[in-house]
């Protein structure tokens, strides 16, 4: 899916005028993500699961003056209420450019301590709810004919990390 506007280099991908749509946009990674890319000219739809940090990106988006982030409160764990809540904000947008699956969860403890339930629901949040956006989104793109999906790996899936059994498999 790779119509090149004019204005892009070769190389060179303009995110002006595009929406993202960013999971764990309100945490780590994505707080900074989502600033830059608003800074670039870029729409955010910012999906995170913590009303605290919701409110503390919306305050540091409101101080630098910067206009196009719309927030989702929402639990990634849930599918079909994510799938619901995305379609809505895909038709109130006019549909995602670009997917960047950040969200993750890492619980912490010996691989024989992880119930199966605990290593699912992190299979839930870090590759089933990333699967659901892109899905919501591929409808547009493919109309488009233009789209990024992106998915963010971790270090972890190269071994030797401890007590992140499900994390890295989830990764991986």
């Amino acid at each position: 899916m790779s119509n090149k506007r004019e204005s892009e280099k070769p190389g060179m991908l303009s995110i002006a005028g595009r929406t993202i749509l960013l999971t764990g946009a309100a945490g780590g990674l994505g707080t900074e993500a989502a600033l830059q890319f608003l800074h670039a000219g870029a729409r955010v739809v910012a999906i995170d699961n913590d009303p605290q940090k919701i409110a503390q990106l919306l305050n540091l988006a409101r101080k630098e003056g910067l206009k196009g982030l719309t927030m989702c409160e929402a639990d990634l764990a849930m599918l079909g209420d994510l799938r619901t809540r995305l379609e809505k904000i895909s038709a109130d947008v006019g549909g995602f450019d670009v997917v960047i699956n950040n969200a993750a969860i890492y619980p912490s403890k010996p691989f024989q301590d992880f119930t199966i339930e605990e290593h699912q629901a992190v299979q839930r949040v870090n590759v089933d709810a990333a699967i659901v956006c892109v899905q919501v989104a591929l409808p547009h793109m493919r109309k488009k004919g233009w789209g990024r999906i992106i998915n963010i790996a971790s270090v972890t899936a190269y071994g030797g990390w401890e007590n992140l059994s499900p994390y890295v498999q989830s990764k991986g």
